[in-house]
């Protein structure tokens, strides 16, 4: 999380209540690569 007290988008802002929209983003890429890297080889 980006720890700046005025971004209430990408970071946690001061209250730490931020929508920490750069993490989200970052997990949501994560998940799609690990799916990828399950999903079988057509042997070619």
């Amino acid at each position: 999380m980006a720890n700046n007290q005025y971004d209430y988008f990408w970071g946690c802002e001061r209250n730490l209540r931020g929508h920490n929209t750069y993490g989200q983003v970052l997990m949501d890429v994560r998940g799609k690569l690990r799916e990828e890297s399950q999903l079988p080889s057509d042997g070619s």
